[in-house]
C-alpha cells in the first residue's frame, strides 16, 4: 500500500483535477449541503452510516446537480480493490459469445468491469502451439499487472494457468480468486468451476442414437487435456454399454485436422452409421466429408453435434445438437468470482454443473440395414 503522504498527494491531485474539468468534488458538495466531507464520501460510496434520510437525499441531489463522478483510481488505492475482473474468454463462436454476455451483464450489475483479453487471433495466421501458449501466458500476466480482483478463464488459459501456477506468484500472494469455465482444475489450484454436466450430455446422445437402432458409432472426441472432453466422452461410451452389440470408434480430434479424421472414419468398412461430434464445428466437417463421399444425412449417416451453435439450424439438414446454457454459465462464473473477491477469497471453491438437453432436428434417423 502507498504511504500516507503519497495517498494525501493523490487525493489532492484528484480534487484539483475534479475542479479543473468542471466536475464537482466532495468539498463542493459538502459546502452546498452543510455536511462534512467524510459523511458526503460515505453516502456517495453507499457505505453504512447513520444519517437522516433527508440529509442523504440532499447529498445525492446536489451530487447529481453538480455532475459528480467518483475518482475510481483514488478509491482503488484506498481500498486495494480495482473493481476489474480479468476475463480470458474469446468470442470464439455463438456459444462463447453468450458466455461473454452473461459475464458482462453480471459484472456490470455488481458495479465491476470485465478486462477481456485473449491470445492473438489474426485470421489465417499459422501459429505453433508454443507461440500460442506464450501469448496466452503473456495475457495472464497483463491481467495481473492491472491489479484485477479476480479472473475467469476458458479452457485453454485454464490449463496454462495450472501448469504455471507456481511461477505466477502474484496470484497466490494476493489470493486472487479464479473461476474456470468448461475445464475443471485439480483441487490443489483452489479454483472454482462452472460447466455443463458433460457426462449427462454424452449419455443423452448415446441413448437417443441407440433408440433409433444404431449400433456402429464413431465419436470425434475433444482434446482429452480438457475436463469437458473427458467427461463427455466417458458419458457417451458408458451409455453405449447397455447394448452388448454396440461398437464405437473414438478419435481425439482438434478442429484443424477434423476433416482428415472424418475421411478416414467414413471410409471404414463397415463404416459407422452414426457420428457424435464433440462440437458443432466438427459436425459441420462431417457434413462436408459425407457429401464428398456421396453419403446423404441422415439416410446414410446420422450426425449429432454439441453446443447448439447458430450454425446448427443453418446446416442442411438442420443438426441435432446438445443445448447447453452458456449465458447462465457466464453469469454464474461472474457471480462466484465477485463474491469471492469481496470475501478476500476466503470462501472454499465450488463446482457447479448445469443441466443440458438434446435439441432434436433432422440430422438423425434410423440406420439403413447395410451401409
Amino acid at each position: 500500500m502507498p504511504s500516507k503522504p503519497m495517498l494525501n498527494q493523490t487525493r489532492k491531485r484528484a480534487r484539483r483535477q475534479s475542479g479543473s474539468n468542471g466536475m464537482a468534488g466532495l468539498e463542493r458538495i459538502a459546502d452546498r449541503t452543510g455536511v462534512s466531507i467524510g459523511t458526503v464520501s460515505r453516502i456517495l460510496r453507499d457505505k453504512p452510516i447513520r444519517v437522516a434520510p433527508d440529509t442523504r437525499a440532499k447529498v445525492l441531489e446536489v451530487a447529481a446537480e453538480l455532475g459528480y463522478r467518483p475518482n475510481l483510481l483514488v478509491r482503488a488505492i484506498q481500498s486495494g480493490k480495482t473493481g476489474m475482473i480479468g476475463v480470458m474468454v474469446p468470442p470464439f463462436d455463438s456459444y462463447w459469445a453468450q458466455v461473454l454476455y452473461g459475464i458482462h451483464d453480471c459484472l456490470t450489475e455488481h458495479d465491476h468491469v470485465p478486462l477481456v483479453l485473449w491470445a492473438e487471433h489474426q485470421p489465417g495466421r499459422d501459429k505453433s502451439p508454443v507461440s500460442e501458449r506464450r501469448e496466452d501466458l503473456a495475457q495472464i500476466y497483463r491481467m495481473i499487472d492491472r491489479r484485477i480482483d479476480g479472473a475467469i478463464l476458458w479452457p485453454f488459459p485454464a490449463v496454462l494457468y495450472a501448469e504455471h501456477m507456481s511461477n505466477i506468484a502474484e496470484l497466490s500472494t494476493r489470493n486472487i480468486p479464479i473461476v474456470t469455465i468448461d475445464h475443471e482444475l485439480d483441487p490443489q489450484h483452489k479454483a472454482s468451476f462452472v460447466g455443463t454436466d458433460e457426462a449427462m450430455a454424452g449419455a443423452m446422445v448415446a441413448r437417443h442414437l441407440l433408440s433409433l437402432g444404431h449400433r456402429r458409432f464413431g465419436h470425434f472426441a475433444g482434446r482429452q487435456v480438457h475436463s469437458w472432453a473427458v467427461a463427455r466422452r466417458r458419458g457417451f461410451e458408458e451409455a453405449l454399454r447397455v447394448a452388448p452389440d454396440a461398437t464405437c470408434i473414438s478419435v481425439e480430434v482438434a478442429d484443424e485436422v477434423a476433416e482428415i479424421h472424418a475421411m478416414q472414419l467414413l471410409n471404414q468398412k463397415p463404416r459407422p452409421t452414426a457420428i457424435f461430434a464433440a462440437t458443432d464445428h466438427i459436425a459441420e466437417v462431417c457434413y462436408r466429408t459425407a457429401a464428398q463421399l456421396g453419403l446423404v444425412i441422415p439416410r446414410d449417416l446420422s450426425v449429432v453435434g454439441c453446443g447448439n451453435l447458430d450454425i446448427a439450424s443453418w446446416l442442411n439438414p438442420p443438426l441435432t445438437s446438445v443445448r447447453q446454457q452458456p449465458y447462465l454459465m457466464g453469469r454464474r462464473a461472474a457471480e462466484i468470482v465477485v463474491e469471492r473477491s469481496r470475501h478476500a477469497n476466503n470462501l472454499p471453491p465450488i463446482k457447479e454443473l448445469l443441466p443440458t438437453m438434446l435439441e432434436l432436428r433432422s440430422s438423425t434417423s434410423a440406420p439403413l440395414m447395410s451401409p
